[in-house]
């Protein structure tokens, strides 16, 4: 039950300090991500902590990244919007034509909404808005409320 309680509150690295580990002056790193245990000597703690913490850093973003672009689908007409609205869960990458009718007509007919619009521009991977058919100004990230 201690080691849960701090996985509930998403501490990272967990620093097991025992007799044992003591009497050879040295502690056991244990990773939350990968549950990976090392013993390491009481003078390489600060550093091998932070080299795990910086690891596990880098290797949750890179699993989160992943994630997110395994649930982001791009549309080039409105069928193939409302297509993969059905059949996925996750953000559909459509063009835009900026205009606020067309965001009200996919959300009146489909319930998505827009989530984000990228703060640097993408490029267009279709030339026309998702949902009128003009020409599209930028790429808009769609998702329904589940």
């Amino acid at each position: 039950w201690k080691y849960a309680e701090w996985e509930l509150k998403g501490v990272p690295l967990r620093v097991e300090i025992g007799r044992r580990d003591l009497e050879k002056n040295g502690v056991m790193l244990v990773r939350r991500d990968s549950g990976a245990k090392q013993f390491v000597a009481e003078k390489d703690v600060v550093k091998l902590a932070q080299e795990f913490l910086d690891d596990i850093q880098k290797t949750l973003l890179d699993r989160a990244k992943a994630f997110r672009d395994s649930r982001v689908s791009q549309a080039r007409d409105f069928a193939e919007f409302k297509k993969i609205l059905e059949e996925n869960k996750g953000f559909v990458a459509a063009p835009w034509c900026q205009s606020g009718e067309c965001e009200e007509k996919i959300s009146q007919e489909t319930t998505a909404t827009i989530r984000f619009l990228p703060f640097e521009p993408e490029p267009l991977f279709a030339d026309n808005c998702v949902s009128c058919g003009k020409p599209a100004k930028q790429i808009a990230y769609f998702a329904k409320s589940y």
